[in-house]
């Protein structure tokens, strides 16, 4: 038993694609290459579903970036939401936020997945935000 709430840091999944060969046959330019990976690492580690959304929202949120002190570190230091303070907390907040135009939203990504979507697996709808409900395939 997994938790969705709970997601595996990207340099855990890389390390799992390389140690097993999952992306072997992919090139690294490859435009999808991080969804295919995203699609291969959940399901050789049994997950039932690949966290996917619309391209290009571009929410955003401050962080606060702490030191890495992780086997696998990120070289940047491991960025975290302040919890103690929204992105939003007053009416001009609100009006100064800049919110992402919708316009520029793509689905390439979901497009891909539809076609490319492996066995077994659903797809669950995620803008960097909370997981949101999801559809699964028959």
């Amino acid at each position: 038993m997994y938790f969705i709430e709970l997601l595996i840091d990207e340099e855990v999944k890389a390390a799992v694609a390389e140690r097993f060969g999952l992306m072997r046959d992919v090139a690294r330019d490859d435009p999808i290459y991080g969804l295919k990976q995203e699609c291969r690492v959940q399901q050789f580690l049994g997950y039932d579903y690949v966290r996917c959304g619309v391209d290009d929202v571009g929410i955003q949120i401050d962080r606060i970036i702490a030191d890495d002190t992780a086997d696998l570190r990120r070289r940047d230091g491991r960025a975290y939401v302040d919890e103690h303070r929204g992105p939003i907390t007053t009416w001009a907040e609100f009006e100064a936020f800049p919110w992402p135009n919708p316009e520029n939203y793509t689905t390439r990504r979901l497009e891909w997945l539809q076609d490319n979507l492996p066995m077994a697996c659903a797809s669950s709808a995620a803008a960097g935000l909370p997981t949101l409900p999801s559809t699964s395939p028959g």
